[in-house]
């Protein structure tokens, strides 16, 4: 399931002080989120980037 993520969350300051609570929550609700109007995508789990990457 992919789910949709504003890119300006990830530019949060809040976030880039310390994004692992933002990690820790992306992970819990979805492994794969869209970057809403980039057309780039995160994956939340080492597993899923190791398969992506081929």
């Amino acid at each position: 399931m992919t789910r949709a993520i504003p890119g300006s969350l990830l530019l949060d300051p809040s976030v880039i002080d310390d994004p692992y609570p933002l990690y820790r929550q992306l992970h819990a609700e979805a492994p794969v989120w869209e970057i809403s109007a980039t057309g780039l995508f995160a994956i939340s789990s080492y597993e899923l980037v190791a398969e992506a990457a081929g």
